[in-house]
């Protein structure tokens, strides 16, 4: 265990925090994807699929899209996680190809 010092030396450093606070679970994909992997299965549910995206950036992906079954489904397995950096282009498309669909 660190010690008091040592805490404040590591911790007081040049850090901006530019994250607010999800820094922390960035090796996850995100709070959200680290919620589902590791709190879920604690009340009896499991999350077997996440689509990590991009969610109004260009680069970071920060949000996920969870497939979430009881613990006690046939379905459950590892989670599975798939990054899709293009997900803002590919919303964008969607939304162009709509309006040939609309009045």
């Amino acid at each position: 265990m660190p010690t008091l010092e040592q805490n404040q030396e590591l911790w007081t450093d040049e850090t901006t925090w530019s994250c607010a606070g999800d820094d922390w679970s960035r090796s996850w994909g995100g709070a959200a994807a680290q919620w589902h992997g590791s709190v879920l299965p604690r009340i009896r549910l499991r999350c077997i699929g996440q689509e990590l995206v991009n969610w109004g950036t260009r680069r970071v992906l920060l949000d996920c899209f969870s497939s979430v079954v009881r613990a006690n489904s046939p379905r459950v397995r590892d989670r599975r996680v798939a990054r899709n950096p293009c997900f803002m282009s590919e919303a964008e498309s969607i939304r162009r190809a709509s309006r040939l669909l609309t009045p």
